[in-house]
């Protein structure tokens, strides 16, 4: 759910280490493109593949995934809600399992809608993709914030009790990151607040400066140079 937050919100499944082909692969294709460049040839530059994502903005999938989402969500609340600190070990595993499914479809249409919006800022059809797509996980993902100040309601004994039990105990690096915030987290009612202002307040902002920047042209010996053009030949030993 890709997603500028207040603050990221902790996810539950447990942060694999960075594979080392995709990195040897983006170096040995800026090394393609420097040696291009130098024999004077004309330089296409690498564009992401979002398909392993979806095939479109109007790939069916991604829209039943945040119908889904939002049904999953409406449900997992209806569930759960006001429930944690009565659930043993076991159920509040299950929960946390159940939450990070929902949590992860999300992040996944909004990684996707984000990279596309980064890769086509100036384009219209996509900025309108992304602000809707980021409303609609904004509006899901509003039925998940009791979860985790419930959790940090829950003492420390009795934390320490229900992690006794395998399901919940898979989990205890999350929960423990978790509930750092616990000195910070606001009432519930707040937390909706900021929330629900953060498409329309700093995100807002966010996204206009990212356009605004995107939109700049630069004249440098008879060329119009986008930023990142120009700020390329302050480090080029034959800037042309």
């Amino acid at each position: 759910m890709p997603k500028s937050p207040r603050r990221s919100r902790p996810t539950a499944k447990a942060k694999k280490k960075t594979a080392k082909k995709p990195i040897a692969r983006k170096v040995v294709a800026k090394k393609r493109v420097a040696l291009q460049a130098s024999r004077g040839t004309k330089v296409t530059a690498p564009t992401w593949d979002l398909s392993h994502l979806y095939a479109g903005p109007t790939d069916p999938a991604l829209a039943h995934d945040l119908a889904r989402s939002d049904t999953d969500a409406k449900a997992f609340e209806a569930e759960y809600k006001g429930k944690l600190n009565d659930l043993d070990g076991a159920a509040l595993g299950r929960a946390i399992a159940a939450y990070e499914a929902l949590d992860e479809r999300l992040s996944k249409v909004m990684t996707y809608a984000g990279l596309l919006h980064s890769a086509k800022v100036t384009d219209p059809e996509v900025g309108k993709f992304f602000q809707t797509t980021r409303e609609k996980s904004n509006d899901i993902a509003a039925h998940l914030i009791f979860f985790t100040l419930e959790l940090n309601v829950i003492s420390d004994e009795a934390i320490a009790e229900k992690l006794k039990a395998p399901e919940l105990a898979h989990y205890a690096a999350w929960l423990r990151d978790a509930r750092v915030f616990r000195p910070h987290q606001l009432s519930e009612e707040l937390e909706h607040l900021l929330h629900d202002k953060s498409v329309t307040g700093r995100g807002a902002w966010n996204r206009l400066f990212d356009e605004t920047l995107a939109r700049l042209r630069f004249p440098f010996r008879g060329k119009m140079l986008t930023e990142s053009d120009i700020l390329h030949r302050l480090s080029d030993r034959d800037p042309k």
